[in-house]
């Protein structure tokens, strides 16, 4: 009933096992800086995510902040060796689920992705009242990538596309 009443926020994260202590703090600073008047909805888009890391994350739910694991194994079936040619050393496939948010989940007219490894240090709500228009997305150019001669590389030669147009896809 209170959600009905709230404005609904739909927040997507991406994580995988190792990442939940980052993801447990994410949530956390969510939570700190929630306001009364929004329901957090959270959806973390996992495969094989223990049971003991979701019940120590779901410990952070409230009367406004749901937190709801979404299992997107059956998406990767059949393309997960390709995903993984285009990997740096430090990535998992786990950053790839974020592509899937809008098929599976195509009933929302607009939601956050933020990436597990972020603190938030006001209401995130801020975030998604920000018009952005027309665009199908709401991001920023990527300077650490766009000004690093070892990123810039990786992103021309592996991803193939050009540095000014790669964007920092931690908060979209």
């Amino acid at each position: 009933k209170l959600m009905e009443k709230l404005n609904r926020i739909p927040i997507f994260f991406s994580s995988d096992n190792n990442y939940a202590p980052y993801l447990t703090v994410a949530i956390a600073s969510i939570k700190e800086f929630s306001s009364k008047g929004n329901f957090y909805d959270i959806i973390v888009l996992s495969e094989n995510f223990s049971q003991e890391n979701k019940n120590n994350i779901e410990k952070l739910e409230c009367e406004n902040l749901k937190i709801t694991f979404y299992n997107i194994s059956e998406k990767l079936d059949g393309i997960k060796n390709d995903l993984a040619v285009t990997l740096r050393d430090y990535y998992t496939v786990s950053i790839f689920y974020r592509m899937f948010i809008a098929e599976v989940f195509s009933n929302l007219d607009k939601a956050l992705y933020i990436d597990a490894d972020i603190v938030l240090n006001t209401d995130i709500a801020k975030l998604y009242f920000t018009d952005i228009g027309d665009n199908f997305v709401g991001a920023v150019s990527d300077q650490v990538v766009n000004t690093n001669e070892i990123f810039i590389k990786y992103t021309t030669e592996v991803i193939g596309i050009n540095k000014g147009e790669y964007f920092n896809s931690g908060v979209l």
